[in-house]
């Protein structure tokens, strides 16, 4: 009997741990008007635990197939289908895994999370897709980076110790103001970088046309716009261009050309795309 206990507990200590999904995952749809209210990141992450704060379905599908190491929500590839939901429906996630998960592990985790929780199913396929290009308009305004404005991140031991004051990572934003009039300051970043992390403010992936090499700090200041609910008419012309801008400051199309020079141009190029097959609300905690 003894030595049936001793391999009991023997295979019971083998058993392998699940690295790929958290241990103790909460989702719940956001408070009305959260978008309004205060300036709480919408992402959160350090090893083994993530947050993500009003935030719709179709952006942590997004989050989860990207690389979420830089902690800035840079987005490459593009979510495309699934119902109406996954634009309107706001979500609050707090997940942990027992293990401290290396941050660039964490997609894994989310992606594993999205199919136990909202059942999800997608593929990748590469579609020619609607993009905005990053051009230079006019005279560059950009700054280059200074080597004293950021430190490289060591992500082993992300976030500092409590009690100590968090850093400027480079390649990382610093989001301040509002979710509606968002102050972004983005340290040691190149045009492909600031291109995806100017994803998440437009309706489609940004791509790099610059030709400008080299990093910089770049300081951009913006009124956010919801998605429109339906067709922009301009003069009474179906128009994919921005609405026009209200009286809580320069849209980002105007704030890009005034405070770095740059532009954004419509246009299209094949891009890979996660496709949404089949997706439903989230199942209760």
């Amino acid at each position: 009997m003894v030595g049936c206990s001793i391999i009991a507990l023997c295979a019971s200590a083998q058993t392998p741990v699940d690295f790929r999904s958290f241990d103790v995952a909460s989702i719940k749809k956001s408070e009305p008007g959260c978008v309004d209210a205060g300036t709480a990141p919408p992402l959160r992450l350090s090893p083994g635990r993530i947050v993500l704060h009003c935030v719709t379905a179709r952006s942590i599908i997004r989050s989860a197939f990207n690389d979420l190491s830089n902690m800035t929500l840079h987005h490459s590839l593009s979510v495309v289908g699934g119902p109406s939901w996954l634009d309107s429906d706001r979500y609050d996630i707090e997940a942990t895994a027992t293990n401290a998960v290396a941050t660039e592990m964490m997609g894994v985790l989310l992606q594993r999370l999205l199919k136990d929780r909202f059942n999800l199913k997608t593929h990748t396929e590469s579609r020619e897709t609607s993009v905005y290009l990053l051009a230079v308009s006019g005279k560059s305004k950009l700054k280059p980076a200074n080597s004293a404005s950021c430190v490289e991140r060591d992500l082993t031991v992300f976030p500092p110790p409590r009690g100590t004051a968090v850093p400027n990572y480079c390649g990382s934003a610093d989001l301040k103001g509002t979710r509606k009039t968002p102050i972004l300051d983005l340290f040691s970043v190149d045009m492909s970088g600031f291109g995806a992390m100017l994803t998440n403010y437009v309706s489609r992936p940004v791509i790099d046309r610059t030709g400008i090499t080299g990093k910089y700090d770049i300081h951009l200041e913006f009124a956010r716009e919801e998605p429109p609910s339906g067709p922009v008419m301009l003069n009474g012309v179906l128009s994919d261009a921005p609405r026009p801008e209200g009286s809580m400051g320069p849209s980002i199309f105007s704030a890009l050309q005034q405070q770095t020079g740059l532009k954004l141009i419509a246009g299209s190029a094949p891009q890979e795309a996660i496709v949404v097959d089949s997706v439903e609300p989230p199942t209760a905690n």
